[in-house]
C-alpha cells in the first residue's frame, strides 16, 4: 500500500524523517516538524506543528482553536527554573504564549 503525504509546497525540502516525525525546510527558510500518527492502521497528521523560525531565542505557542471569552484581558506569568513564561493573547482568534530564557 502506498500512502502519499501531501505536506510540501513548491521549493520545500525534506531535511529528515525519523520514527513518527518529518522535518521540512520551507522555501522561506523556516523548518516545520510534523508528526505522523497511526490509528486503526491508517496514517494521519498531528494538528500540532513545531516551526523553527527566526527570532530572539523565544518559544511562541499559537493555538488557533482556543477561544477565550475576552482574550484581550488574558495576561499571566509563570516561572520555572530555566524559563519564564508570558501568556498573552495578541489576536482575538489566537492564543499566544511566549517563553523566553530567564534574565541572569
Amino acid at each position: 500500500m502506498l500512502f502519499k503525504l501531501k505536506i510540501m509546497g513548491e521549493g520545500d525540502q525534506i531535511l529528515n524523517c525519523w520514527d513518527d516525525k518529518i522535518a521540512i525546510r520551507r522555501v522561506n527558510g523556516e523548518v516545520d516538524i510534523v508528526q505522523l500518527k497511526i490509528e486503526n492502521n491508517l496514517p494521519s497528521l498531528s494538528n500540532d506543528i513545531w516551526r523553527v523560525t527566526y527570532g530572539n531565542n523565544t518559544i511562541e505557542i499559537i493555538d488557533k482553536d482556543s477561544k477565550a471569552q475576552n482574550p484581550s484581558n488574558i495576561k499571566k506569568t509563570a516561572e520555572s527554573n530555566e524559563t519564564s513564561s508570558l501568556l498573552d493573547s495578541e489576536d482575538d482568534a489566537d492564543f499566544v504564549m511566549s517563553i523566553r530564557p530567564k534574565k541572569k
